[in-house]
C-alpha cells in the first residue's frame, strides 16, 4: 500500500448518520447494479509490513480483523478497513448487485432493523462508489470505468506529435512522453481518457485540466512547468507541456545511495520556495503542495500539477465553498481541523502553503515528518494538530539550530505565527551557512 492509508470504520457501529437516501433519485440510485472493480487489491494487514501491524496493535485493535485495500490506477487513496467493510464490498461480487440487495442480505444476516444498519452502510457504500472501488454495471456489460490502460501505443501519432512512451495512466488522465515531429523537441502530453465511468467525472476533469493549463500560462518563472499548447481534439482535453524526467526533489537528493550534502538540500529547498513564491506573486494558491509536485528538470526544481490551484482572493460566490484535495501529510493544521469537523468554507491561504512547503523541506532534511506518523487517518490528523516538530537530533541527524528555528517558524500551528510570505521564508534560508 502506498502512502498513509485512510482507516475506515465498520458499517454496523453508527446509527447517528442522517438518512439522506430516501428521495426518488436516491431510491433509483440504490437499485443500480454495482460491483467491486476487478483491479481492486485486498490483502490482510497481517501480510503487510511490521509497522502496519504494530500501528493497529498500539490502537488496541486486532490486526486479523483489518485489511488494506487499494486501486492503483484510481485517484482513490489506499485505505485500512475492518472486516465488516470488506464483507460488504465482497457482497457486491464480480457480477454485481444493487445496494438494496446487499442491504437486505446483511439485515437478515445480522438480525438488524433497517434503521439500525442503513444510515451508516449507505454512507460507507457511497464513499466507495465515489472513489471508484465499486463500479457500475455487471462484468459482462463491459463497463468503461475499468479502462485504465494506455490508449496510445509507442509510435502512434497525436496531432503533430509522435508518442514515445506512456509514463502515467489513471482512471481519468494519461501522460506520455512525445516528440514534436517538425522540430524533434521532446514534450509531455497530458490528456483525458477516451472514456469515463460517469459523465459527471468527465465534466469535472475537463474543467480541471482547462483550469490547470490556463493557470500555468499566467505564471512565468523558470521553476514553473510551461504549457505550450492545449485544447480539445476528438472529444479529449489535452495539453502539451515541458518534458520533465519525473524525479522528485527527494529522489534527486537521495537516489545516489549516499547521504546528500546539506548544501544541496538547502539549494533545492530555496528553489522550491522560489517556485511557490512565483505562484503567490501571480495571486494564486497552488493547492497541492507536496514532494511529488516538485520535480527536477535539467538539475533545477520544476513545480507541476496546478489542477487544484485557485486565486488567493476568494470570490463572493465561493465564500462557502470547501476545496477538497491535497495530500494529508502536508496539510496545515487549520485545514485538518476543518476536515475533522466536516466543516465547509476554508478556502486555503498563503500561510497554509507555507506550512505545507515547510513539511516538505523538513522531510527533505530529516527523511521523516514533523509529527508522528499513523496508518489511521483520524490519528494522523490529530498528530498534525498537536505534535510539535521534533529536533533534528530526535530525527537522528546532525543538529542545525539555525535551520531548525526557521523550519519551526514555518510549521507553527497558528497561521499568524508563520512567515508572512514564501519570499520571507526563502530569505531566512538564504541567510544560513551550512555548518
Amino acid at each position: 500500500m502506498n502512502g498513509a492509508p485512510q482507516a475506515e470504520t465498520g458499517p454496523w457501529n453508527s446509527t447517528s448518520i442522517p438518512n439522506k437516501l430516501m428521495s426518488e433519485k436516491k431510491k433509483k440510485h440504490n437499485r443500480r447494479i454495482w460491483r467491486l472493480s476487478s483491479d481492486v487489491v485486498i490483502r490482510p494487514v497481517t501480510e503487510m509490513p511490521e509497522e502496519a501491524i504494530e500501528q493497529i496493535t498500539q490502537n488496541k485493535r486486532n490486526p486479523e480483523n483489518y485489511f488494506g485495500i487499494e486501486r492503483k490506477k484510481s485517484r482513490a487513496q489506499a485505505k485500512i478497513v475492518n472486516k465488516d467493510v470488506i464483507d460488504v464490498l465482497r457482497a457486491f461480487g464480480d457480477e454485481g448487485k444493487t445496494y438494496d440487495e446487499v442491504l437486505e442480505y446483511f439485515l437478515e444476516l445480522k438480525g438488524l432493523e433497517r434503521d439500525e444498519l442503513h444510515p451508516a452502510m449507505s454512507k460507507m457504500v457511497n464513499t466507495f462508489i465515489g472513489s471508484n472501488f465499486l463500479v457500475e454495471g455487471r462484468r459482462y456489460d463491459k463497463d468503461t470505468s475499468e479502462s485504465v490502460e494506455p490508449s496510445f501505443q509507442d509510435g502512434d501519432r497525436w496531432l503533430s506529435y509522435r508518442i514515445l512512451k506512456n509514463v502515467h495512466v489513471i482512471i481519468d488522465t494519461e501522460i506520455y512522453q512525445v516528440e514534436h515531429i517538425p522540430s524533434g523537441v521532446t514534450r509531455a502530453l497530458k490528456i483525458t481518457q477516451p472514456t469515463f465511468p460517469r459523465e459527471k467525472m468527465k465534466k469535472k476533469i475537463f474543467k480541471r485540466l482547462e483550469h490547470e493549463f490556463k493557470t500555468i500560462q499566467k505564471i512565468k518563472h523558470p521553476n514553473i512547468i510551461k504549457v505550450h499548447d492545449y485544447g480539445m481534439h476528438e472529444g479529449r482535453m489535452y495539453g502539451i507541456l515541458d518534458w520533465v524526467d519525473g524525479r522528485s526533489v527527494y529522489s534527486h537528493a537521495y537516489d545516489s545511495g549516499t547521504p546528500p550534502h546539506d548544501g544541496l538540500l538547502l539549494e533545492l529547498s530555496i528553489e522550491c520556495l522560489e517556485a511557490l513564491g512565483a505562484v503567490h506573486r501571480a495571486r494564486y494558491l497552488h493547492g497541492d503542495v507536496h514532494t511529488r509536485n516538485f520535480l527536477i528538470k535539467n538539475g533545477h526544481v520544476c513545480l507541476i500539477d496546478f489542477g487544484l490551484s485557485r486565486p488567493i482572493k476568494v470570490r463572493k460566490a465561493e465564500e462557502r465553498r470547501y476545496v477538497e484535495g491535497g495530500v494529508i501529510r502536508f496539510m496545515p493544521p487549520e485545514y485538518v481541523q476543518y476536515k475533522l469537523e466536516e466543516k465547509k468554507g476554508l478556502w486555503g491561504s498563503i500561510a497554509g502553503e507555507i506550512y505545507s512547503v515547510g513539511v516538505m523541506i523538513f522531510s527533505l532534511f530529516t527523511s521523516t515528518y514533523p509529527y508522528k506518523w499513523s496508518f489511521y487517518r483520524k490519528d494522523f490528523m490529530e498528530h498534525i494538530l498537536n505534535d510539535p516538530p521534533p529536533s533534528f537530533e530526535e530525527c537522528e541527524r546532525d543538529p542545525w539550530p539555525e535551520l531548525e528555528a526557521v523550519l519551526h517558524k514555518a510549521l507553527e500551528k497558528d497561521p499568524k505565527d508563520r512567515f508572512a510570505s514564501v519570499d520571507e521564508f526563502s530569505r531566512a534560508l538564504q541567510k544560513l551557512s551550512v555548518p
